[in-house]
């Protein structure tokens, strides 16, 4: 069995760290620090520790070990080095600790394509294309393959045996990357609006700098320089729906998926919709034949695993408003892991745990891997 875990129960071995953080750092709220080498431990077999809990006298909470399995895609990709696939099918020359390459999804005579080894993620920088994705997502482009068929390919590639799937695990599998690509061409949407100069006036007595988005102005008021807001793929939306709408059609989205609604929402008969879809909707929208759209004026993060955008999550730019998509449409909320524990990997021996989405984004600033759980994965 593969795990992937949220936290150990370790912390106790750094408790003056933990306490060192929160004194100097009181904005920000660390939970604890937890030792990676128990999770390594326990993931050879060895339950030393793991059914410890840990009182901390800060918080005055009890914190134990949650896991979940990996799933089939995500133990493939971990097998998996992009940068090696890729090479099989362009030429590959180092930057830095990253490489580039001639797009091959357009005509170029400057390399704009960027592979992100740490990531395993790849994304074209020139102006007509912006294609980006995971091994995945390449291939299928490459080759013109279905997801079925590079499923097949990459399982093969590292050795594990697809399992027989029945048509429901299939349609399921299908569902899920028909998501991911929905979440990832809405945040590249997202991403565009937070640098673009600001259309969206802010609400009375708010202002950006000069020439800033509303999002970016916000970002830079919580000290996070370009680099990190990129790193982190930050974006923001206002109030363009139909900006929105049609940027995820020309993405190849179905609008009527739910991923889709859940950023647009919808209009009519809500019950035949979620009949169709196999989903249970909340009653409030089957009697107004309605579901509501995403709220305006939002700084949005993507949650990411290994390169893929998986859930969506968002922050009101004035006030303290938080929004999470509708459970009855992408499931229950997903912890968010900064950009650096991804360009990490598993090269680290601390990871912090921290309740928000902005205090990891701080720590990864500060060169820290953390994980927010945002109410998930832990039991008090």
């Amino acid at each position: 069995m593969s795990w992937v875990a949220f936290f150990t129960c370790l912390p106790e071995l750094y408790p003056s760290r933990t306490a060192w953080k929160r004194s100097n750092y009181p904005d920000t709220t660390i939970t604890l620090i937890c030792d990676i080498q128990g999770l390594r431990r326990l993931q050879n077999g060895d339950k030393t520790g793991a059914e410890i809990g840990w009182f901390n006298p800060l918080l005055e909470r009890t914190f134990y070990v949650y896991f979940r399995d990996m799933t089939l895609i995500e133990e493939i990709k971990a097998r998996l080095d992009l940068v090696e696939i890729a090479s099989r099918f362009m030429q590959l020359h180092a930057a830095g600790s990253n490489w580039k390459a001639l797009c091959p999804f357009h005509t170029e005579k400057t390399p704009s394509l960027v592979i992100f080894p740490q990531a395993q993620r790849w994304k074209c920088f020139g102006i007509s294309c912006g294609k980006s994705g995971d091994v995945f997502d390449l291939l299928q482009q490459l080759q013109g393959w279905d997801f079925g068929e590079t499923l097949r390919y990459l399982a093969g590639e590292v050795g594990i045996t697809l399992p027989q799937l029945d048509a429901s695990q299939r349609l399921h599998l299908r569902a899920q990357r028909d998501l991911e690509h929905t979440l990832t061409a809405a945040m590249q949407f997202f991403q565009k609006a937070l640098f673009a100069a600001q259309k969206d006036p802010l609400p009375p007595g708010e202002s950006g700098g000069k020439g800033e988005s509303a999002g970016l102005a916000y970002v830079h008021s919580r000290g996070w320089s370009d680099e990190t807001i990129r790193a982190a793929g930050l974006g923001c939306f206002g109030t363009d729906w139909q900006g929105l709408r049609r940027h995820l059609q020309s993405a190849g989205v179905d609008l009527d998926s739910p991923g889709a609604v859940a950023l647009l929402g919808m209009r009519g008969d809500v019950a035949a919709w979620g009949e169709s879809c196999n989903l249970q909707l909340a009653q409030a929208w089957i009697r107004e034949r309605r579901i509501p759209a995403m709220p305006a004026n939002l700084l949005v993060y993507p949650h990411l695993v290994r390169g893929r955008v998986v859930y969506l999550s968002g922050r009101a730019l004035v006030g303290k408003g938080h929004w999470n998509p509708p459970s009855h449409l992408l499931g229950a909320r997903q912890p968010f892991y900064n950009h650096l524990y991804w360009r990490l990997g598993a090269n680290f021996s601390l990871v912090v745990i921290v309740e928000g989405q902005a205090d990891a984004i701080t720590l990864a600033q500060w060169g820290l891997p953390a994980v927010a759980l945002l109410g998930t994965g832990f039991s008090v």
